[in-house]
């Protein structure tokens, strides 16, 4: 049955007036379109401006009026989309509202009793997309929502057929489970990760400036330290050092535990996390550094490296600090949050599992 459509899913977010320019990013995303990029992917943690990213550069890299046939689509997704029949009345909107003729024959076999097979539909889509010989982006906004493997065949399937003139920007928390190993050793991928989205000092310096709060560099240097260059952390920051008589004594002491940041974390990240997860990352967020083994010490499982590849594919504020992926830190305010979450019951307990490895393991000067 046809169920009407939230029409705001499809309106590309404003800009904020206060946006700090990011022409680095900009060129990273014009450099895919150049090279004829089929995927672009912008991957990171909550609160690194993936969708800010994106917005201000469909807004002053890729007006409409360069081409008069020329369509930027935009679909937010959110929980409720991960159903395959959801998803693809949604996917095929978004283009007809671009235009009648895209999607005109995919849309009605939806309603089509013992509904035809996904490549069916798509293969009418792909077909209209032929026709049309302007450039044509889509965003998938939060893709990290969809978990459906349907839909994730479906939009493989679509990548692997898309014409020339189209191209997908998927935003999103977590690796798609879509063939990027692939895509990228055929030169069919730009990426956008934590790496490039951390604030450089220029870009911190900016934002400060905008906001009418002008810090003396040691202060913005000892801020970077703390935030890492996260977007939302430096924004939390600002906010809160508008209320501060002395703001180089509240950077020093900002941290994963003050109230923003709290409940930012809270809010946005533990909250969405299975109680699994929220126990692990509590469990071990006290430690500088972390491999499995030290996981599985602290938490007295056997899987913790399956565990510790779920929070980096997901994201979770986890930094590989060696290229064969063995040790792991945290982000520094991720880890101050998860430390003000341990119990007291368990803080000696788990101080003195961590101690009783890194002995054995003579790493004892790393003992908490």
């Amino acid at each position: 049955m046809h169920t009407s459509l939230l029409a705001t899913k499809f309106h590309i977010p404003h800009q904020r007036v206060d946006l700090v320019a990011r022409p680095r990013l900009l060129e990273q995303l014009d450099s895919g379109l150049r090279d004829g990029h089929k995927l672009t992917v912008v991957c990171a943690p909550a609160g690194y401006g993936k969708t800010t990213v994106v917005t201000e550069w469909l807004a002053t890299r890729h007006p409409n009026s360069t081409d008069p046939r020329a369509r930027n689509i935009w679909l937010s997704l959110e929980e409720a989309d991960d159903d395959v029949l959801r998803f693809m009345r949604y996917f095929l909107t978004a283009f007809r509202r671009a235009d009648q003729s895209l999607g005109a024959s995919a849309l009605p076999m939806l309603e089509m009793p013992g509904m035809p097979p996904l490549t069916s539909m798509l293969d009418e889509l792909l077909n209209d997309l032929a026709t049309w010989d302007a450039p044509l982006l889509l965003v998938l906004d939060d893709y990290h929502v969809i978990s459906d493997p349907q839909i994730h065949q479906a939009l493989e399937y679509f990548l692997d057929h898309q014409p020339a003139a189209t191209h997908l920007i998927l935003t999103t928390r977590a690796n798609p489970p879509l063939p990027l190993a692939r895509m990228r050793a055929r030169r069919q991928l730009t990426e956008i990760r934590v790496r490039d989205l951390r604030f450089t000092a220029d870009e911190e310096r900016a934002m400060f400036g905008l906001a009418k709060l002008p810090l003396a560099e040691d202060v913005l240097r000892r801020l970077d330290e703390r935030t890492e260059g996260w977007a939302a952390g430096l924004q939390l920051a600002a906010l809160a050092i508008q209320h501060q008589p002395d703001p180089a004594a509240f950077v020093e002491s900002f941290r994963g535990s003050h109230r923003y940041v709290l409940d930012y974390l809270a809010g946005d990240v533990i909250n969405h996390q299975d109680e699994e997860t929220r126990t692990f990352l509590r469990q071990t967020g006290f430690v500088t550094r972390f491999n499995a083994e030290l996981c599985n010490a602290l938490t007295g499982r056997d899987d913790a490296h399956l565990i510790i590849a779920r929070l980096e594919q997901s994201n979770l504020f986890v930094i590989a600090l060696d290229d064969e992926r063995r040790w792991y830190r945290y982000h520094q305010l991720f880890a101050d949050y998860l430390q003000s979450l341990l119990l007291p019951a368990e803080r000696s307990v788990l101080y003195q599992r961590a101690a009783i490895w890194h002995e054995a393991n003579d790493l004892a000067g790393e003992a908490v």
